[in-house]
């Protein structure tokens, strides 16, 4: 996956609305990820692959379905730039830091 800079939203066609995933092996595009109308920015995995988790310039952190590419739900943080997420090992919890001393999990 990778991350496309900048804060400012885009029409809802842009390329840079997009996710894309390769094959690291081989290089090959396996597959892409249509935002939900944010830039994308951190694409984390889920420790088994089967989510994607992106944050976005209004500052929420976006769920996706790794495998299908649909968009599963929002969630809505305090209107921070989300600098940092992680899952936890068994994939239950997701945290995310801003700028400062903001957190949430």
């Amino acid at each position: 996956a990778f991350e496309n800079p900048g804060s400012e939203p885009e029409p809802a066609n842009n390329p840079n609305l997009l996710i894309q995933l390769w094959d690291a092996a081989t290089g090959k595009e396996t597959g892409r990820i249509r935002t939900a109308g944010h830039r994308p920015s951190k694409p984390t995995f889920s420790p088994d692959g089967s989510i994607l988790a992106s944050t976005a310039w209004a500052g929420t952190v976006e769920l996706y379905d790794a495998a299908a590419g649909k968009h599963l739900r929002s969630l809505l943080g305090r209107g921070r730039e989300w600098r940092m997420l992680a899952f936890s090992p068994d994939g239950k919890q997701l945290a995310a830091v801003g700028g400062g001393a903001d957190a949430a999990v």
